[in-house]
């Protein structure tokens, strides 16, 4: 965290020395520099840890299903960029747990409904195969 802060003000020192941003507007620069490098801390945890445990496409399906839903609908706002950074982890830790249920659950219930269609779909075939017959032979 004190790392984030001294990038934060290096970067907005920086925008300061180069004329790029005066310095009445040198607070909202440090918040929306620090809260964009958390985001980073946050997004490159969160790829490492799926790196990690081989979720990588889940995780990229994840994202693109939650971040658009995030950006419109706003969300929990925590009182810190620590408290946040915990929040954000747990919420992906969840969500996957959660996912994984879900596909484990589908493969169940999936492979008995499936073989219920199919012995209905087998039966009505050859009903149907068995009046064709009659009819034609």
């Amino acid at each position: 965290m004190i790392l984030i802060l001294k990038w934060t003000d290096y970067i907005v020192q920086m925008l300061l020395n180069e004329n790029i941003i005066s310095e009445n507007d040198r607070a909202v620069y440090q918040y929306c520099v620090q809260t964009t490098l958390f985001q980073l801390l946050t997004y490159s945890c969160i790829l490492l840890l799926a790196w990690y445990f081989d979720v990588v496409g889940v995780t990229l399906a994840y994202y693109a299903g939650f971040l658009p839903i995030r950006y419109v609908a706003g969300g929990y706002h925590a009182s810190s960029h620590k408290h946040c950074f915990c929040m954000t982890i747990a919420i992906y830790a969840i969500s996957l747990g959660i996912c994984f249920q879900i596909i484990e659950d589908f493969k169940y219930y999936g492979i008995l409904l499936l073989s219920f269609f199919k012995r209905g779909f087998s039966d009505m075939v050859k009903n149907h195969s068995d009046k064709a017959a009659e009819l034609f032979c």
